[in-house]
Formats: C-alpha cells, structure tokens, sequence
C-alpha cells in the first residue's frame, strides 16, 4: 500500500488528469480490501489517507456517472 501512496503522490488520479484503466484496477482492489472480510484492511487503507481519499473520489465518480445514466434510462 505504501507503494500506491509513493505512487500516486497528490495526484487525484494515477494518471494525470482522468481515472484509467490502472486507476480502476486500484479501486476495485481497494475497495473489496475496505469493504471485505480481511480483518485490518479498512484500518491500514484509513492510516493511508491518500489511499482513503483517492477510494473517496473514485467512488464519488463512480455515483456521478449512475446518477448520468439513471436520468436517460427515465
């Protein structure tokens, strides 16, 4: 984890600008780790705040594109 942190520095994204491929790769690894039955995961993504932070603005993201696709499906 310490590398992703290295890695993705104060950058919002791994790349530059916009979420990639790389960058969701990182989320869904991330987010089953936080979310998922391993005991100690969430508290080691949470004393990483960089880490915390870049799950939060992925997953805020991710919602913004829902919300998008759920005003066409009306």
């Amino acid at each position: 984890m310490n590398d992703l942190v290295r890695f993705l520095r104060d950058r919002a994204f791994f790349h530059p600008d916009e979420p990639s491929i790389a960058d969701i790769s990182v989320y869904s690894m991330l987010r089953v780790l936080r979310n998922g039955p391993i005991p100690h995961c969430a508290q080691a993504i949470e004393e990483r705040p960089t880490l915390a932070a870049f799950l939060d603005r992925l997953e805020g993201r991710i919602k913004s594109l829902e919300a998008r696709a759920d005003d066409f499906s009306d």
